[in-house]
């Protein structure tokens, strides 16, 4: 009986760090050096789960995205396309292809973006 007790507890110690999630976190900038708030971030797993934040008023944002204890490539994590998408139509979107999430030991990697003006009529130059 204290077998069966045993490995309950150990499967049950195992699906809850499967559960777990790490933080992908960090900042929009304008080409300036100027944080930029309501960005869209749109992280999409290689198994097809998505993942949505929106920068807030310092210009942060975090996703929280799973650990990966199924191996999808050679370093047993998952890639993700990164989508950064401003709500002013004045600058442009950047995509990230193949970016691939490591969680470190304390569970969280940074990523900032710097948004490219659309065209010189927003770049405050005349």
């Amino acid at each position: 009986m204290k077998g069966l007790l045993s490995f309950a507890l150990l499967l049950l110690l195992f699906i809850s760090t499967l559960a777990q999630k790490s933080e992908l976190t960090g900042t929009v900038y304008d080409h300036y050096g100027a944080v930029v708030q309501k960005v869209k971030v749109i992280a999409v797993a290689s198994n097809g789960e998505k993942y949505e934040a929106v920068t807030n008023d310092e210009g942060t944002y975090t996703l929280k995205l799973p650990f990966s204890f199924e191996p999808t490539d050679k370093y047993g994590s998952l890639k993700y396309e990164i989508t950064f998408t401003a709500s002013d139509s004045g600058f442009k979107k950047v995509v990230l292809a193949d970016f691939l999430f490591v969680s470190s030991t304390k569970g969280r990697m940074y990523l900032d973006c710097v948004l490219e003006v659309r065209s010189a009529s927003h770049s405050g130059f005349k």
